[in-house]
């Protein structure tokens, strides 16, 4: 445990900073309240000895400004040190922040008692701050597996309705462009029917992951729409943009030559893609985005798959950007 120590007085200072190292305690010392505060700020004790009669600042203003700066979910006590024994000098102190009380002249075995009953707070501390810290880094991963797709291990769906209201309304503000992909891996019924659900599986992971990689901004959001679909939001990012990143695509899922011998497109696996963009205005709710990259969709699988059509090439283009 790591005590610190403020006291004006050289003599009392250096005798109570024998004792307390005496009893196996790493000490600090300060020489009045202004230099307490730096040192509590620096060296983080888990105990504060503060004598309550000092030039300066005293030990009541130094513990107020302690708590001040101190994180809150992290408690250290404070014990201040007094001759004063009358109960509206311990009611203040307790007022300010402090902990504890202690009479001078201090007994050893007084001394020793309250470091030994602190010490036991300070561990109970420290394994709270741990526990709290791990409690934290659990409920991270939590929230990680709630927004990713257990299959493929890409966004899930409602990850992309989350990003795509936040992303939508962000847009809206600024006058931006938000554009989105969505993508379906073509005649996937017939690939489960021929080699089976399994290998389906693993096409459907191989897809995620090849596709994956095209994006390389931390702001695009990629995710297994439901089934074989898949979606790309795409902030800040126009029409011509997101096409060129839909082709990518469809030319990375087209090289890994995966065997699709019941596809009526082509001998391996090919992916159909619907490009929408549009600056969001107060006239369309979100779901109009969502409309015009899922007609896109309709009308690639429509004029033969194994293709990316953008919203703006259909009818009522003058929508899109």
């Amino acid at each position: 445990m790591k005590v610190l120590i403020a006291d004006d007085s050289s003599a009392l200072r250096q005798a109570l900073c024998a004792q307390v190292a005496q009893f196996g305690y790493t000490v600090t010392s300060a020489v009045d309240g202004a230099d307490a505060v730096a040192k509590f700020q620096f060296d983080r004790p888990d105990l504060v000895l503060l004598d309550v009669e000092m030039p300066g600042m005293s030990g009541l203003e130094a513990a107020a400004a302690i708590r001040r700066c101190h994180d809150c979910d992290d408690w250290v006590p404070i014990v201040f040190l007094s001759s004063h024994t009358e109960a509206a000098s311990i009611v203040a102190g307790i007022r300010v922040g402090g902990d504890d009380y202690l009479t001078k002249p201090i007994a050893p075995e007084v001394l020793l008692a309250k470091l030994s009953v602190m010490e036991r707070l300070a561990t109970m501390r420290h394994k709270l701050v741990q526990a709290q810290a791990e409690l934290a880094t659990k409920n991270e991963e939590l929230l990680s597996l709630t927004r990713h797709d257990a299959l493929t291990g890409i966004w899930n769906r409602r990850y992309h309705d989350e990003c795509l209201d936040r992303e939508f309304a962000r847009a809206l503000r600024q006058r931006e462009p938000l554009a989105l992909l969505i993508l379906d891996v073509d005649h996937f019924k017939r690939y489960n029917d021929h080699y089976g659900h399994p290998a389906g599986d693993v096409c459907l992971r191989t897809v995620a992951q090849a596709a994956h990689a095209v994006f390389k901004r931390k702001t695009d959001v990629f995710a297994r729409y439901g089934g074989e679909e898949f979606s790309a939001l795409l902030p800040a990012t126009d029409e011509t943009g997101a096409c060129k990143l839909a082709a990518d695509i469809r030319v990375a899922i087209s090289k890994l030559r995966l065997p699709h011998a019941a596809s009526s497109v082509a001998a391996n696996v090919t992916v159909s893609i619907g490009c929408a963009c549009l600056v969001p205005d107060r006239d369309h709710a979100v779901e109009h985005l969502l409309t015009l990259a899922d007609r896109a969709l309709y009308v690639s699988k429509e004029r033969g798959r194994d293709r990316v059509t953008r919203a703006s090439q259909l009818a009522g283009k003058s929508q899109a950007a």
